[in-house]
This record gives C-alpha cells, structure tokens and sequence, in this order.
C-alpha cells in the first residue's frame, strides 16, 4: 500500500494536467479536469461503505472473513491503476523520451529566469501546500480532536 500510495500520489495530480491539456476546447478540457478531481471524494469514502456493506451482509462472528475481503477489494483500484497505467506507457512509447525531456528541461530553465514564473510557482504550490494541511492535517489529528471534543465519553 506504500508503495501503491507513494507512485499513484504522484499520478494523480498528473492526471488531472492530462485531462486539461489533452483537449483544445476549453470547455471540454475543464470538465474533464474536474471529473479527474471529482473521483478524490467517492475514493476516500469507498472503504467505509465497502465495510459497513459488509458489516452488514456478513453474520458479526465473520470478521476474519469481512477484513480479508475488504483488504482484497482494496486491492482493486490499485491493480485497476496499474493496468490504465501500463496502457497510457505503451500508448507513449512510440514517442521520443529522451527528446521531450530535454525540451522541457530547457523549458523550465528559461522559465525559471522569469518572475512571473516563480510567483504562478509559488502560489501554486503554496496553495497546494495548505489544501493539503487541511484535508490531511485534519484527518491525521481526528481521533485527537474527538477525544479532546467529548473528553473520553462513549457519546459517539
């Protein structure tokens, strides 16, 4: 999960570049960004509701049984990921690697020259930055924040 995590967290934002750069009509290329974000909110919820399913169809004495199926349909987005994953990288293997790299290389490097880059740099990564602290930062502290809502009662 780790290492599923550290690869697909990088993807992700990425997919979000191709959807808004893969099209020319403005319109179409917004919508499919915002379909690329969309599916962040039902994928965080999917493992909750996968459990209470199960939870729910599977007798309470099952529980061995409920966490290996939840942990095995876990696994199913993951290997979804890499099998889409493989196709784009075969899709783009008949492009020249090496030659886009180098032209984006000295892309970045004659933009990194210019001020106007590194204020759109900063205000995109400090935005970023602080989406970030608040979804994660929040979720991280959770049990902390609950206990220290209802100080220890069974009130929940």
């Amino acid at each position: 999960r780790l290492v599923i995590g550290y690869g697909l967290g990088g993807v992700y934002p990425l997919s979000a570049t191709k959807a808004a750069e893969s099209d020319d009509d403005d319109a179409n290329s917004i919508g499919r960004t915002a379909w690329a974000f969309f599916w962040q909110g039902p994928g965080m919820c999917a493992p909750y509701v996968v459990a209470i399913i199960l939870r729910a169809c599977l007798a309470s004495d099952a529980q061995a049984l409920q966490w290996r199926l939840l942990l095995g349909l876990g696994a199913a987005p993951a290997l979804l990921a890499m099998a889409f994953l493989r196709e784009d990288a075969q899709e783009d293997h008949g492009r020249d690697a090496a030659a886009a790299a180098a032209a984006a290389k000295a892309q970045i490097q004659r933009d990194a020259k210019t001020k106007i880059f590194w204020r759109r740099f900063a205000g995109c990564g400090g935005s970023w930055f602080l989406y970030d602290v608040a979804l994660y930062g929040t979720t991280l502290l959770g049990p902390t924040i609950v206990e220290d809502c209802f100080r220890g009662k069974n009130s929940i």
